[in-house]
């Protein structure tokens, strides 16, 4: 493996001018790429991970009311705001407003899916990326019985805002990120991420360089690790830190 701040090798043994690195060719490069999509999924920065968790946790709420012999839960709606803000000391702080708004549906008086609408704006701030943005998220969570140990999400994922990178040309970018998550299996009891895919779609304006676009996709691998996929190049993204490596 490498890091994302290794040089190329290719570039350092011939001539001056005699290759490009892609950072000349791309308004942004693989790597801020690979970045903006990792920050957008990362429990860290308050990313899908995030909304992840905390729609589980009310769903579970409601199913432990469900499962209790209440058949009421059924058309269970919940509208709630809330600030999110980093924990002490960590090495990624945040402040977002959330809002959720919960429906239950049900077949045959038995809970089908649960459905979530997230708003959020906020900002972050990381040792390689930061952010001030805004955004939503389209939730659709099913396997709701229990006799499952496991929840399923389907889900659409989006921000836009402004963004600075701090690696490579500390690029300064108005961006969107777009991310569909398909068939992503959750554990109902920690809510980790423990398997499921995403397409993400990235693009933006990079102050003094243009447009950009990028597309990606990410294979969860569970133990808190993601596999990402950019134009070829492939990273490790550990979803609950944001930590991402170069394989």
């Amino acid at each position: 493996m490498k890091t994302l701040n290794a040089t190329f090798f290719a570039c350092l043994v011939l001539a001056a001018g005699a290759c490009k690195d892609d950072d000349e060719k791309e308004a942004v490069s693989n790597d801020e790429a690979a970045e903006m999509i990792a920050s957008s999924l990362a429990e860290s920065s308050s990313g899908f991970a995030a909304v992840a968790d905390e729609s589980a946790t009310v769903t579970d709420g409601v199913m432990d009311v469900y499962n209790g012999g209440r058949t009421a839960s059924c058309g269970y709606e919940y509208e709630q705001t809330f600030t999110r803000t980093n924990s002490s000391n960590a090495p990624v702080t945040y402040e977002f407003v959330y809002t959720y708004h919960y429906l239950l549906s049900c077949e045959n008086d038995a809970p089908k899916s649960m459905e979530v609408n997230v708003t959020y704006d906020g900002e972050f701030d990381g040792p390689r990326i930061s952010s001030a943005h805004e955004g939503s998220a389209d939730i659709t969570i099913t396997k709701l019985e229990n006799t499952s140990a496991t929840y399923s999400i389907d889900a659409d994922y989006q921000w836009h805002g402004s963004l600075q990178s701090k690696i490579r040309n500390q690029n300064s970018t108005s961006s969107s990120v777009e991310i569909t998550l398909d068939d992503v299996v959750v554990d109902k009891e920690s809510h980790e991420i423990l398997s499921g895919s995403a397409s993400a779609t990235i693009t933006g304006t990079a102050t003094g360089k243009g447009s950009f676009t990028y597309t990606g996709t990410v294979v969860f691998n569970g133990n808190h690790m993601a596999e990402l996929t950019v134009k070829g190049s492939k990273y490790l993204i550990n979803v609950t830190t944001g930590s991402v490596t170069a394989e």
